[in-house]
């Protein structure tokens, strides 16, 4: 008797067999908003901040 040789199987990504990447579109986008989001946070405390530092006199600030 000859024995067959066992063939390895290619292991396959559940997303490959959903879709592909078109279902993480949406994912990216509302992490991209998320991250938006946050920074528009980060600039306002900063722009606080140095109006606070502007407004007691400390440091030298130039409006443009």
């Amino acid at each position: 008797m000859k024995r067959r040789k066992r063939t390895k199987r290619k292991r396959l990504l559940p997303v490959t067999k959903r879709g592909g990447i078109l279902p993480i579109l949406p994912m990216l986008g509302a992490l991209g908003s998320l991250i938006g989001g946050a920074a528009s946070v980060a600039r306002a405390v900063s722009d606080r901040k140095a109006a606070r530092r502007q407004s007691e006199g400390r440091g030298l600030y130039l409006c443009m």
